[in-house]
């Protein structure tokens, strides 16, 4: 599980259900992941073009039965013949045995010239786009699902990459192997190319909105997602097209316009499992992702996912919902891309990832050693690290461990715990007669040792001992303590 916690969350449902997780000893976790998709890399570069129009570089004809579901997702890198930007989209579709094409999964950005380096791309003068879309088959037959890219300027041609320096696939395209039985699919709420409709999403503009939950506050209607019935992990995918409003630019409203060098956001992805109540049991929350969109690329593609999300049993319901919360943090207004007709720039997917039974890790605090690997074990973990260190909890009993006791995750993980070698806090024997001080110390398993000083202070008391009280220390160890050697007569000139 690469994310899991437990909190309350705002505005969304009422209620918190606080988990609590048996695990029993006579089972076993097991698990089943769904096929791989089907990889099918461009075997050369392609070059694009405006006059040549949107292009097919990839694509796979697959046989299905009314009603699969498949994500067809991909990546393209792409290079300009020159310095100049020229409009850049790539997306996914798959057209039916009746013509008809699914809607388009779309991202787009302005490719701004063949010696852009970082940080706007990683390789200088290389945008990379991952378009991605869940389909599902409207009637039994044949359907060829592509990977579709076009240049959007005259005078300007990007080129689609093959491969890159050492061999490796750089442009491709992803299929589903098997059907997606069950996969949840969220789009946006539309909004045009100049953003003009209504239900176009705003930050920082004139509605002086700074933040959203799109797929959920942003206008759309509350889509819950049901995971199957035998799934014990969930997936989850988003893609978030933004557009930087900078003046003179057409694809924003006169009211959300700015003049700055581009926009900040941050962003991440929250999947939330629901009680029977729909109240919030667990939010698996994706880290903040903090983007720059620059006047430049003027269009920008977030991406987002969630995976091997526990479904945890103990929570009463298989009840998802998923968002993704947007914040504007500085710069021009900015916009969200929703749907066109035909056309999704705004959308994400969850499915089922993993089937069979996933148990808690199991909670060792407490165990003998032996019995916490028994525990992992039994559990279907996998135990990695053993560390040891002084505590006062019983020698040979485990103190901490990693996971969490409670949490689940993929079968075969690792789990590491810290076992207490035993320990003794150091007793206060300051100021104490000598003989006090030392059955003190043998009190404590610790072995006194004395020195004397003569210093007329406190005669016959301890005046210094190492270690200090209150140190933690192993079973056996010495103690040493310094005592006024002196005597009311060899005191006598002192005083």
């Amino acid at each position: 599980m690469k994310v899991s916690t437990i909190r309350n969350v705002a505005g969304l449902f009422t209620g918190v259900l606080l988990a609590t997780t048996s695990f029993s000893p006579l089972a076993r976790a097991s698990a089943t992941p769904i096929p791989a998709p089907e990889f099918l890399p461009l075997a050369k570069d392609v070059p694009l073009t405006k006059a040549g129009g949107p292009q097919v570089v990839i694509h796979e004809v697959l046989g299905l039965r009314a009603g699969e579901s498949r994500r067809v997702f991909g990546r393209v890198e792409a290079t300009s013949s020159n310095a100049v930007g020229s409009y850049f989209e790539v997306y996914t579709r798959c057209i039916g045995p009746d013509g008809r094409e699914s809607i388009h999964g779309v991202v787009g950005e302005n490719h701004t010239g063949n010696d852009t380096g970082f940080p706007t791309y990683v390789i200088p003068g290389h945008l990379v786009l991952y378009p991605s879309l869940l389909f599902q088959a409207s009637m039994a037959g044949a359907y060829d699902c592509q990977l579709v890219a076009w240049a959007g300027d005259e005078g300007v041609t990007l080129t689609a990459i093959a491969r890159d320096s050492s061999g490796f696939s750089t442009t491709w395209l992803q299929v589903s192997s098997a059907d997606d039985e069950g996969a949840g699919w969220w789009q946006d709420p539309p909004c045009d190319s100049e953003g003009s409709l209504a239900t176009c999403t705003y930050l920082g503009g004139g509605s002086h909105q700074t933040e959203s939950y799109l797929f959920y506050n942003d206008g759309s209607a509350v889509n819950l997602w049901l995971a199957g019935s035998n799934a014990a992990f969930v997936d989850a995918s988003a893609t978030v097209e933004l557009t930087t409003c900078d003046h003179g630019t057409k694809s924003c409203t006169s009211g959300n316009i700015g003049n700055s060098d581009g926009t900040v956001v941050t962003a991440h992805l929250e999947l939330i499992q629901l009680n029977s109540n729909l109240g919030v049991c667990k939010v698996n929350q994706g880290v903040d992702v903090t983007d720059n969109v620059a006047n430049g690329p003027h269009h920008h593609p977030m991406y987002f996912s969630l995976i091997d999300v526990p479904v945890y049993p103990e929570c009463g319901s298989r009840q998802f919902m998923l968002r993704v919360l947007m914040k504007y943090v500085s710069g021009n207004p900015i916009k969200i891309d929703g749907t066109r007709p035909g056309e999704s720039y705004t959308h994400a997917w969850a499915i089922n990832s993993v089937y069979g039974t996933a148990l808690a890790v199991p909670n060792l605090i407490g165990d003998a050693e032996i019995a916490a690997e028994s525990a992992i074990r039994g559990a279907g973990y996998v135990v990695s690290n053993i560390f040891s260190t002084l505590s006062t909890a019983p020698a040979g009993t485990v103190i901490s461990q990693n996971p969490s006791a409670g949490l689940i995750e993929l079968p075969g993980s690792p789990v590491e715990f810290t076992v207490s070698t035993g320990g003794v806090i150091v007793p206060n024997v300051l100021s104490l007669p000598q003989s006090d001080a030392t059955s003190a110390i043998s009190a404590r398993g610790l072995v006194p040792t004395v020195s004397s000083s003569k210093k007329c202070i406190n005669l016959g008391d301890v005046l210094t001992q190492n270690p200090s009280a209150g140190v933690l220390v192993a079973p056996g160890s010495t103690v040493h303590i310094t005592v006024d050697s002196g005597t009311p007569r060899t005191c006598q000139d002192i005083q």
